[in-house]
């Protein structure tokens, strides 16, 4: 397994973010900005939060939280161009 693999996803129709994983840290490359956040304790799946701004990765679902905002429906639609 890589050290880092970056991963291209789709929430809905309306927002599309590349995010990178690298150890402990995930980071966001979103459309207004760049998020890194750090990896925080669940009960399943593996979570990155910091601020206002959430990535969860449980098996096949991802889900992301931005202020307000929440896309339940996340998922990858391939690698991302490094």
């Amino acid at each position: 397994m890589p050290d880092s693999e970056k991963t291209r996803y789709e929430c809905g129709y309306d927002l599309e973010l590349d995010a990178l994983i690298e150890g402990d840290v995930a980071w966001l490359f979103l459309p207004e900005q760049t998020v890194a956040l750090p990896r925080v304790p669940t009960l399943s799946g593996t979570r990155y939060h910091r601020g206002a701004v959430s990535f969860w990765v449980d098996k096949d679902k991802v889900i992301l939280e931005q202020g307000q905002e929440s896309w339940r429906s996340c998922f990858a639609v391939g690698m991302a161009d490094r």
